[in-house]
């Protein structure tokens, strides 16, 4: 195959991603261009990037059932679903934040949980953070992050391995994991570009956004099964697939559940809003991770097959997002992910 041919195959590839938006629109004419880049690139390991291909109901005939699972109102969702406990490390974290507790308090709480250390200091040593020698100890990660940016990773990264764990088998978590990590790392670096304090807790309120997918695929399986075919088959976006099916979607669904551990409100309203520019709005996490979603999605990272997001005109001029900007991030960035990737799922 000729380079014009491997060209040709890219851009008939993104255009078919971007078949129901108008490219008259600059953000998304940005994005479509940034996902023919990274089309046309040539790598010697895949490209980050990922499809869901799998046998699933046939949402069509659902579509002509008059039943179905109401999980509203939300008084009664949290019964419903069973929401699982928060783990008690997680717990201590949060109560020594707000307690402000010292760097040894937090380190000494990390310590309880032996995975969790060996992960963040995989993590802070990762291409995401570029540390100029190597950070060997939790002290001296605390030190060079500070107390409450280590503090949100360990919490993060603790409600991960959490949800890892409680997955199911035939849930497509590989190709979940790849847009989790995206949206966080995307999050830090516009987070960071645009000098918001404290980007750890953009990053992690990436990293959880979707987490509601997982729950409701686990208490209602055979009907979450049919919202992913929903979206593969008619190519609906999958939070308008998951309300056809239950009245609610996997944003309610996170935004409910990191409302009952009384997570930060960052983490609450990512998860709430990532598919509302206008309900982002005002809320620099929110924003964020709204963004950081669109990136993902528009460069064909996670199980949407194509591209329907509203630009978020106003939500991009809060951030003050310049197209230099969006382009030096996206740039590259398969490096940064395949190493977060690899660091948090050795298992993948």
């Amino acid at each position: 195959m000729t380079e014009d041919n491997v060209k040709i195959t890219a851009r008939e590839a993104v255009d078919r991603r971007f078949r129901y938006v108008s490219l008259e629109n600059p953000i998304t004419a940005l994005l479509h261009s940034l996902a023919l880049e990274k089309a046309q690139m040539r790598t010697e390991e895949p490209c980050f990037t990922d499809s869901m291909h799998r046998p699933l109901p046939d949402a069509q005939q659902y579509l002509s059932m008059k039943s179905k699972m109401s999980l509203l109102p939300v008084e009664t969702l949290k019964d419903r679903l069973k929401l699982p406990s928060l783990p008690s490390v997680v717990m201590e974290l949060q109560t020594a934040l707000d307690q402000g507790a010292s760097s040894e308090q937090i380190a000494k709480i990390i310590r309880l949980d032996p995975k969790l250390t060996t992960t963040i200091l995989s993590l802070v040593n990762s291409p995401l953070y570029m540390t100029r020698s190597k950070v060997e100890t939790l002290d001296r990660a605390i030190t060079v992050l500070g107390n409450r940016s280590i503090s949100s990773l360990a919490l993060g990264l603790r409600l991960l391995a959490m949800f890892e764990d409680t997955a199911p088998d035939d849930f497509p978590i590989e190709t979940f994991w790849k847009h989790s990590i995206a949206s966080a790392v995307f999050a830090h670096k516009i987070a960071t570009i645009c000098k918001i304090p404290e980007p750890e807790r953009c990053l992690v309120a990436g990293l959880l956004h979707d987490m509601g997918q997982i729950l409701l695929f686990s208490r209602y399986p055979d009907l979450a099964r049919v919202s992913l075919a929903m979206q593969q088959e008619l190519d609906m976006p999958l939070h308008e697939a998951e309300t056809k099916v239950f009245d609610a979607d996997h944003a309610l669904i996170g935004g409910v559940l990191f409302g009952e551990w009384r997570l930060p409100a960052g983490v609450v309203n990512a998860a709430l809003f990532h598919h509302d520019p206008e309900q982002s709005l005002g809320n620099k996490p929110a924003e964020v991770v709204y963004v950081a979603n669109q990136i993902a999605t528009a460069l064909g990272i996670g199980c949407n097959k194509v591209y329907q997001h509203e630009p978020g005109e106003s939500v991009w001029e809060s951030l003050c997002l310049k197209e230099e900007d969006v382009r030096a991030m996206a740039a590259n960035a398969d490096e940064q992910l395949w190493a977060m990737f690899k660091t948090l799922f050795p298992r993948h």
